[in-house]
């Protein structure tokens, strides 16, 4: 029979008890959820619609985060009569998208009706491509401005909060909307509307807000933003330029609920570059893809992320966020490198010298001409002939420095680049950057070119500017007028300016030139410092045919000629006449100005001009003489240095290695110097030789030859003579420079007690190294000569410093050891063993 064993009523009771407590906690227990993360912008787009318009398209493309919402806001002007919204869409091409009506305010006036609105879409396709459309009932006549922003992390089933509206009573410039956010987590989004009579009214967000878009049509200012809710209310403000209607509208935006991620967004060096999103903390939903990039600063390069992007090489990657997540985008300062070059003879100081150099690195070069030479100005990377001049390393840099060589007697050279500029109508002065020359004999000259109209104005200084405080006026060389038209052209001169130099030229009026002014200034060398300038001459007249003719000329001048030609516009063009190279050629105002050079190479000379258009012209011209021929020193250079191991070196044939221009080279008297050992020749024919003291000398020595011409002027080189010390080879036991049954031959021989007194001490015989020479050393030769490899460095250089001398030494005269006796040659039938 079974029994059953009943539990105590009251133990019945307990568990029963406990039971229901465990289940009505299960069920009564609220749900964790996780907080909710805050809605994120994920970018905007904005048109605008002409006056008149009845619709306005613009291209957009949707955000790419997970719980989407697309805001459309509009803003519009309708003049006299009312126009509303029809329609707005998104359309991706494949698919038409209706945006729904979120709010929609209309300004007091009846009369003149302005409106702000915000249209939705739920959940648009991701990262899709379109254009957002908004259709009105008719044309609207005073502008349209409409934009579109793109929203993630919102929720999607009740995404926006109550709407609202305001707008102005009177005229005012302070746009204002509180807007109620219960939740204290929402993004509030507004657009607003602002009259405007034209662009230069503007509009700007208030505090705590960040501007979305901000455009003009017609007679409307619209613009839109976003501000993080914080507490209940949220207040949208605006600060207009001027008083005027405005509208305003906004929506609270409600953040999805769910798990949401940190990313952290860090740069090193904090210098090197930005971000985005930008250096901070982010927050997205869970399994949002965050499109990350990274962009350098000047001087930097971008090297990779750090953290757990999808490719740390990119800079433009992405990170899923299913986790809290740091990423760090890394970036190195670049290094560039400074090339300087020469061209010519001279030399270029690179301060400071150094192997690389960072972004923004101020390097000051200084190019230094060689005797007989002048700096000719900079090439690459650099212009003009500022020197010293500073260059700024934004890049790899190369940059030559190029010398001319100075011939008094070739004639005046243009030093340089000329510069030139126009002056504004009614200015009463022109200022202008000029460097100057680096030649020797230098000369700068200004020309300027003035229309006054009616008024006459006069030249009242010109001064070259430079340093900190430093000024050189300049002389009148020659001012020329247009008959009794108040229209000029004048020549100004510096003698000696300073070297390289870059400062202003600055020339001033006696007032307001109404009509315009023209102004260069180009730089010579080679001038004759003692008498610069010949003759100046002036010509004017009234047709397209500018001329002047210069008489009494040496015929090794360069003329210089400056014009002023009349003109109305711009097409009033002139051109240089035959042989003339043009300086400069510009137009202002009234005035039509232009330089050149011709070279003289007789006793007269015409300068001549050909205008479009006949007008009042003038023009002044003047030759520059150039400095007179004298003795030069002889140019010295390039003299090879030589290397021999056997035998002498090559003769010398000094009349390659010279130039003069004064003298012959049967004129120039060759010496030397820095020889000390080595013996130096000149013969007649100006042949140097040089040979050794004795058959076994080796060394080097460096040898100056300088050429004198009979005024006792010079110019020297150097050249370089080596011979090096012979390399002895192990098992060399002959000194012929190579191992073979020859060295095996004269070993057995010593060591058979034949004399082999000019080998001894014949160390280089011991290739076993025990500081004996023997037969057993003879046979480790004959071994390596017939292809076998014996344990011992054969045939490479290095011999024993000394050794016992075998018994063939101490026959002839030669010592028991020492230092390596020269080779001589021995034949393989001089011994002959059995």
């Amino acid at each position: 029979m079974n029994e059953r064993h009943h539990k105590p009523a009251a133990l019945r009771v307990l568990a029963l008890v406990l039971v229901l407590s465990l289940l009505l906690g299960a069920a009564l227990a609220p749900a964790t959820v996780a907080a909710a993360g805050p809605v994120t912008v994920e970018g905007y787009s904005s048109g605008l619609g002409a006056a008149n318009a009845s619709s306005v398209t613009f291209a957009h493309t949707t955000g790419n985060g997970v719980n989407r919402l697309l805001l459309v806001g509009v803003a519009w002007n309708c003049g006299s009569t009312d126009r509303t919204i029809s329609s707005v869409v998104f359309d991706d091409g494949d698919q038409q998208l209706m945006l729904g009506e979120v709010v929609t305010t209309k300004g007091d006036s009846t009369t003149a009706p302005r409106y702000a609105a915000i249209y939705h879409l739920v959940n648009p396709p991701a990262s899709t491509a379109g254009e957002v459309t908004v259709t009105f009932s008719g044309t609207v006549s005073n502008g349209i401005v409409a934009g579109a922003a793109n929203f993630a992390n919102v929720d999607q089933t009740t995404p926006l909060e109550q709407p609202a509206g305001a707008k102005s009573v009177t005229n005012n410039t302070a746009p204002t909307l509180t807007i109620a956010t219960p939740g204290g987590d929402e993004l509030v989004f507004d657009t607003l509307f602002m009259g405007g009579s034209s662009s230069s009214q503007t509009v700007s967000a208030g505090a705590g807000q960040t501007q979305l878009w901000n455009d003009f049509s017609v007679n409307n200012r619209s613009a839109a933003s976003y501000e993080q809710s914080t507490g209940d209310t949220v207040t949208m403000s605006w600060t207009a330029a001027t008083s005027a209607v405005w509208v305003l509208s906004a929506v609270p935006i409600n953040p999805a609920g769910g798990v949401t991620y940190d990313l952290t967004m860090a740069v090193s060096p904090g210098s090197g570059g930005s971000t985005t999103p930008t250096e901070g903390v982010h927050t997205y939903a869970e399994g949002t893809v965050v499109a990350v990039s990274a962009t350098a600063n000047p001087g930097f390069s971008f090297t990779g992320w750090s953290g757990p992007v999808a490719d740390p090489s990119l800079a433009a990657t992405t990170v899923t966020m299913d986790a809290d997540k740091t990423v760090t985008a890394n970036f190195a300062a670049d290094a560039y490198t400074l090339t300087a070059n020469t061209a010519g003879s001279g030399t270029v100081d690179v301060d400071p010298e150094q192997t690389t150099y960072a972004y923004g690195d101020e390097v000051t070069l200084t190019a230094n001409p060689a005797d007989g030479w002048f700096f000719g100005g900079w090439s690459g990377d650099l212009a003009g002939g500022e020197n010293p001049v500073d260059l700024i390393m934004h890049g790899d840099r190369t940059v030559t420095a190029n010398f001319v060589q100075w011939v008094p007697g070739v004639g005046v050279l243009v030093d340089g680049e000329p510069s030139s500029a126009t002056g504004a109508v009614n200015d009463s002065s022109l200022s202008f950057e000029h460097t100057t020359g680096n030649g020797p004999d230098r000369l700068m000259l200004v020309g300027v070119s003035w229309n006054c109209g009616s008024t006459a104005r006069t030249i009242s200084t010109v001064e070259f500017a430079y340093g900190v405080d430093s000024t050189m006026p300049l002389t009148l060389v020659k001012t020329e007028q247009t008959g009794t038209q108040l229209r000029y052209t004048a020549i100004y001169s510096l003698l000696a300016p300073p070297t390289g130099t870059r400062g202003t030229v600055r020339i001033n009026f006696s007032g307001a030139v109404s009509n315009g002014m023209v102004a260069g200034a180009v730089n010579f060398c080679n001038v004759d410092q003692a008498s610069p300038l010949g003759t100046a001459t002036g010509a004017n007249g009234n047709d397209t045919a500018a001329n002047v003719a210069l008489t009494g000329l040496d015929g090794d001048e360069l003329v210089f000629d400056v014009l002023f030609q009349g003109a109305t516009d711009v097409n009033q063009t002139v051109e240089a006449g035959p042989e003339q190279n043009q300086l400069w050629n510009n137009w202002v105002s009234n005035t039509r100005a232009a330089a050149s050079l011709k070279d003289a190479t007789g006793d007269t000379l015409t300068m001549s001009w050909t205008a479009d258009s006949g007008s009042y012209w003038a023009l002044a011209a003047v030759p520059i003489h150039p400095t007179p021929e004298g003795n030069l020193a002889p140019v010295v250079g390039d003299i090879p240095s030589q290397f021999t191991e056997v035998g002498s070196f090559a003769p010398i044939n000094l009349d390659d290695y010279v130039a003069d221009p004064d003298n012959d080279d049967s004129e120039l008297v060759w010496s030397y110097s820095g020889n000390t050992a080595l013996v130096v020749e000149i013969s007649a024919g100006r042949v140097a030789t040089v040979s050794l003291p004795n058959p076994d000398w080796t060394g080097e020595e460096t040898i100056t030859f300088r050429a004198t011409d009979p005024g006792a002027l010079y110019d020297e080189d150097e050249a370089t003579f080596t011979v090096p010390a012979p390399v002895y080879l192990l098992g060399d036991a002959n000194g012929d420079g190579v191992v073979n049954s020859s060295d095996a031959l004269l070993v057995l021989s010593c060591d058979a007690g034949i004399d082999t007194s000019d080998y001894c001490p014949m160390n280089c015989g011991d290739v076993d190294e025990n500081g004996m020479v023997d037969s057993t050393d003879a046979l480790i030769i004959l071994a390596y000569d017939a292809g076998l490899e014996p344990p011992f460095d054969v045939g490479l250089p290095g011999c024993p410093a000394s050794v016992t001398p075998c018994p063939g030494c101490s026959v002839g005269p030669a010592g028991a050891s020492g230092a390596l006796l020269p080779a001589a040659d021995i034949s393989d039938d001089v011994y002959h063993w059995q």
